[in-house]
């Protein structure tokens, strides 16, 4: 078995032991709980790492909290409906394409520019 075969066999058993230690809990719906990207060494014994995030079930992700921050400070209005996008993040380190939407009809999430959120969410009587 090579390196990349043995880091996904430590996944599925890390993703069971989480499973399992949440119904022994009594709790497996209250959490959303994702396993990311992992790290792993090419040597005889295989060590990897795993990215979990945790995070409380009916909770707004932190985007989308610094989306709605960003939008009463600038001004935007959230409200509006744009016939192809769809915010639903801000990225505060991001400083070319900060916000974050996803398009209708296609996959994936896509970044926009100040400017194009200014253009279509911002307050019309502010001018540009």
């Amino acid at each position: 078995m090579n390196a990349r075969e043995e880091a996904k066999a430590m996944r599925k058993f890390l993703e069971n032991v989480v499973q399992a230690g949440l119904k022994a809990e009594g709790m497996p719906d209250r959490f959303d709980i994702e396993i990311g990207n992992c790290s792993y060494s090419n040597d005889e014994a295989v060590r990897a790492t795993f990215k979990v995030a945790m995070q409380a079930k009916g909770t707004e992700p932190r985007e989308m909290f610094n989306l709605r921050q960003v939008a009463e400070i600038r001004g935007l209005d959230l409200t509006k409906v744009h016939p192809e996008v769809t915010l639903v993040g801000y990225n505060h380190k991001s400083y070319k394409y900060p916000y974050i939407g996803t398009k209708k009809g296609k996959a994936g999430r896509w970044k926009f520019t100040e400017r194009f959120v200014e253009k279509f969410w911002g307050n019309s009587e502010v001018e540009k």
